[in-house]
């Protein structure tokens, strides 16, 4: 009996041990545990992933919205100031329709970050406590978000002298038929024509004016007068003028002739000339001296210049001067310097030739002018 207990338990216990080998290291099993530790893997990054977009998603309340939200422009100032009509802030309140495509809105908030505002929730924005400070060149409000006004005091800069220099624009095709040096010398009747703008509103007053000959241009800077409201604004613009027609195509253009005072002084002259001597130098000096220049007919196309000697003040110098008048008022021809180059008899006529060698006290090169005086030998 006690051999048949024995026997038994040998049996049991090697069956047991067997049995716990077998699930240790069956390959089965341990390929399902790894298979298991990935899948319990993956849904943890899954559900990761799930809150964190649900935290991304998550809206601010219209409370947080209200009461952090910042106003800034989102295109350059060209943009806005020409499309914002800044006056209107006199007489009516700024409007978020009228900012429409100008401007971002942004929140930024403690436990969420920056939250932008979509185009839906800019339809829930109205502008409080609009006001223009003209001192600082800004447009101050507040932000009201589905009727709760915001606490930050918001503001947009908005420079007047560059949003009224986009209100003048220079008149190209002006500037491009006319002479530097009239339009310079009367600047101030040519501002409406240089410049081309909303005459109904406004009225542009000369301030100050430059010019650089060599470079064929000039600036002018004008304060900007408000017609409907009877206001000087107190705002100056300066503008570059270029593209004038050149000196030198204004030279080109003169045209020169004798007057009959010219003839009649060219007629005793030749009466007391000994024609063995040279005949340039029998006249260079007399010519000076007789001002022929002076009493010379001069024009451009058909109409007529003005030969005359002026003073800008009371004791300054006097200065000779070719200049237009009416539609040729942009002539304007300063302390011209003249000299004798050629002197011939052609028959009766006497033909000249004379140098202008500084206008404008700027000195030239191949300026000429020949000059007929006809029948002055008797």
């Amino acid at each position: 009996m006690k051999t048949l207990c024995f026997a038994l338990l040998l049996l049991v216990g090697f069956s047991s041990c067997g049995k716990d080998e077998v699930v240790s290291n069956s390959p089965l099993r341990s390929e399902a545990d790894s298979s298991m530790s990935d899948s319990d893997k993956k849904d943890d990054d899954e559900l990761s992933k799930e809150d964190k977009d649900e935290e991304q998603a998550v809206r601010p309340s219209d409370l947080d919205l209200a009461m952090n939200a910042v106003m800034s422009w989102s295109v350059e100032p060209e943009v806005y100031l020409n499309k914002v009509n800044v006056e209107i802030l006199e007489q009516q309140s700024l409007t978020i329709e009228q900012l429409k495509g100008l401007v971002k809105i942004d929140a930024v908030i403690d436990h969420l970050g920056v939250y932008h505002f979509t185009e839906e929730d800019i339809l829930n924005i109205r502008l409080a406590n609009v006001k223009w400070d003209y001192m600082q060149q800004k447009i101050e409000f507040k932000l009201a978000y589905k009727g709760i006004t915001g606490r930050i005091q918001q503001s947009l800069p908005f420079n007047l002298a560059s949003y009224y220099a986009m209100r003048f624009k220079v008149n190209s095709t002006f500037v491009e038929t006319h002479y530097l040096q009239g339009v310079y010398q009367y600047a101030g009747s040519f501002l409406g024509n240089l410049l081309e703008f909303d005459t109904e509103k406004y009225l542009p007053e000369l301030y100050s004016k430059g010019i650089d000959v060599r470079n064929n241009t000039m600036t002018v800077t004008f304060s900007v007068y408000d017609r409907l409201a009877n206001l000087d604004l107190g705002i100056q613009v300066t503008k570059e003028l270029r593209g004038f027609k050149t000196q030198d195509e204004l030279l080109k253009a003169v045209m020169i002739g004798a007057t009959a005072e010219v003839h009649e002084q060219a007629v005793e002259l030749m009466a007391r000339y000994d024609f063995k001597k040279d005949l340039k130098d029998y006249l260079k000096n007399k010519i000076l001296n007789k001002k022929w220049m002076q009493q010379m007919e001069y024009s451009i196309g058909n109409q007529p210049l003005y030969y005359s000697v002026e003073r800008s003040g009371v004791y300054s110098r006097p200065v000779e001067i070719i200049k237009g008048q009416g539609s040729r008022l942009d002539v304007y021809l300063e302390s011209p310097v003249w000299r004798l180059d050629a002197a011939e008899l052609d028959g009766r006529h006497l033909k000249l030739r004379v140098g202008l060698y500084s206008i404008n006290h700027i000195d030239l090169t191949d300026i000429s002018y020949d000059i007929v005086i006809p029948n002055v030998i008797k």
